[in-house]
């Protein structure tokens, strides 16, 4: 045995998972009074765990599969996946053979028996101690390059989580895109997509240095088109918010994302903790005077914010040629040469809302979808400050997307 201590010349530092609760708590003081190990991070959380390995760079990783084998399995499968010579090691209750060997099939290195006895980890450690610890993740662009479009309505109900949805949707096709749920205490956005999340935002705050590209991917959503969502909590958490490492959150998608659409619901606190980091502001408006007085006082606001009006693009929602409060009427009132038009599509943007569905899936050839797909081609393309700049700053950066959609086909 003597022999076997030799070989262990320093505590062998670990990542614990668990998510039976009480199994963590056994058996992180089983692996700590055996005097061998040193626990570096421990978590109930199959998701989040992955972000711990991430940055403890273990030697080994304890991975509970009692509570959720399913889980478990697709946690071992992704850590041997990304890092092939960490060492993986299954403990459970049970001594079932059949568990014992999907363990293995998935990648562990061996399979103990809970609760965790100090001989058995004398024998493994020395036996299986042969490979290097976790390697460093490959490095990432040390200069944030991601855009960020944020969606702010002039009033609820004025459609800016749609339109936010399925520009984002859209934004996916060509470009690395996230969604992240900014409308404070309402919770709604993965209905959207017929969509729920045992992680949120909260999952986020509290977590200071911690805030990386590995926690936001254990996090967030990834829908089939590759669009990421970044849900907020489905209860009230009011006291969460964290300016700090929201800039940290910023930073980090940023780098991550070519595109970070914000979802601002139509308050103005929250468009005030966003609007420096933000390079395209969308403000939505209806064609009412209750929804123009209040985007009005939005823009005159922003204005003594002295915020770079190019950034800033008014969206007329469902569009109608035939109201009585006219495109004319809203760009004379809304200080902005950048405007645009959604068509009304009331019967395709309903039903869309109603099954959790984008446009796209519901029916391209929607007046509504047509008209976002064009205002994301036009983001790929160039920004606003870049437009301006070739275009006479009198004309319209973002042309009006009329009913024959001839100005975006002209733009490109």
């Amino acid at each position: 045995m003597s022999s076997s201590n030799e070989q262990i010349q320093s505590k062998i530092r670990s990542v614990l998972v668990d998510r039976d609760q009480d199994g963590l708590t056994q058996s992180k003081q089983a692996l700590e009074s055996s005097g061998m190990v040193e626990i570096c991070a421990e978590t109930s959380s199959y998701a989040l765990a992955v972000s711990h390995v991430d940055r403890s760079r273990p030697d080994f990783v304890f991975c509970g599969v009692d509570d959720d084998p399913h889980d478990a399995f697709s946690f071992v499968e992704k850590i041997r996946e990304k890092y092939p010579l960490l060492r993986v090691v299954c403990i459970g209750n049970s001594s079932d053979s059949n568990l014992i060997l999907r363990c293995f099939r998935t990648g562990a290195d061996e399979y103990l028996v809970k609760p965790l006895q100090k001989s058995a980890l004398q024998e493994m450690f020395p036996r299986l101690r042969i490979r290097s610890s976790a390697p460093a993740p490959p490095a990432t662009a040390t200069e944030p390059q991601g855009k960020i479009a944020a969606i702010w309505g002039s009033r609820g109900g004025c459609g800016a989580t749609t339109l936010a949805c399925n520009l984002a949707d859209s934004l996916a096709d060509s470009s690395r895109t996230i969604l992240i749920d900014l409308h404070d205490k309402q919770g709604d956005l993965g209905l959207f997509f017929d969509q729920q999340s045992l992680y949120s935002l909260r999952d986020i705050w509290g977590r200071g240095d911690g805030i990386d590209e590995s926690l936001v991917e254990s996090i967030s959503i990834k829908l089939e088109n590759g669009l990421h969502l970044l849900l907020q909590p489905m209860e009230e958490d009011a006291n969460a918010w964290n300016q700090e490492e929201f800039e940290r959150l910023i930073r980090v998608v940023r780098t991550k994302y070519e595109f970070i659409v914000l979802d601002l619901g139509h308050d103005f606190e929250m468009a005030n903790r966003v609007l420096a980091k933000v390079d395209h502001l969308f403000l939505v408006v209806e064609q009412t005077l209750p929804s123009l007085y209040l985007a009005s006082r939005k823009a005159r606001w922003l204005e003594e914010m002295e915020v770079d009006l190019m950034k800033l693009c008014v969206v007329i929602n469902a569009f109608n040629t035939r109201s009585s409060v006219t495109q004319k009427h809203i760009t004379k009132t809304l200080p902005t040469p950048n405007v645009i038009t959604v068509r009304e599509d009331e019967k395709n943007v309903h039903s869309a809302i109603n099954q959790g569905l984008t446009l796209r899936q519901v029916s391209r050839w929607g007046k509504a979808y047509k008209d976002i797909v064009n205002a994301a081609k036009h983001l790929t393309n160039k920004s606003p400050k870049s437009a301006a700049r070739e275009r006479n700053v009198n004309d319209l950066v973002l042309q009006p997307l009329l009913s024959n959609n001839t100005a975006m086909e002209a733009m490109q």
